[in-house]
């Protein structure tokens, strides 16, 4: 019994030391910075509308220790990845001319490209450890 009561107690304390160690995402803002239309046409030659608005993305972190990487995602579905999925170095990095990151001490910012227009954009971003590891996570919609 006692032995029992040991290892409970040491599995609450790292549970509880993990905890402490989650970063959380404390503000995630996004704008919409330029819109395109564009005239497409369909297999019978009728004329369409698509649109994309190019979007920007800013969050803040409360703890930025660890953190290697962020992960963006953004999906059609709750927790999908099918408009993006691309993971940035915490330093800040430039993937393209329309996708990149930057970062000023907890704040970082995101330049994710011209996106089509929708309704609805659901979003996850991720912060990661450098094995890969995920220390905290935010869930939303993109807007």
């Amino acid at each position: 019994m006692q032995t029992f009561l040991l290892l409970l107690f040491s599995a609450i304390i790292s549970v509880s030391c993990l905890q402490g160690q989650t970063t959380e995402f404390s503000f995630v803002e996004s704008s919409s910075t330029d819109v395109v239309v564009d005239t497409t046409y369909d297999q019978y030659g009728n004329p369409e509308l698509s649109s994309s608005i190019a979007k920007e993305l800013k969050c803040e972190l409360s703890d930025t220790s660890n953190i290697a990487s962020i992960r963006v995602k953004l999906g059609t579905e709750d927790q999908g990845s099918d408009i993006l999925n691309q993971s940035f170095d915490f330093d800040g990095e430039v993937i393209s001319s329309s996708l990149s990151m930057t970062r000023i001490g907890i704040i970082c910012n995101f330049t994710l490209g011209q996106l089509e227009a929708r309704d609805f954009t659901f979003l996850k971003l991720e912060a990661l450890s450098s094995s890969g590891s995920v220390l905290g996570t935010y869930n939303g919609m993109l807007q």
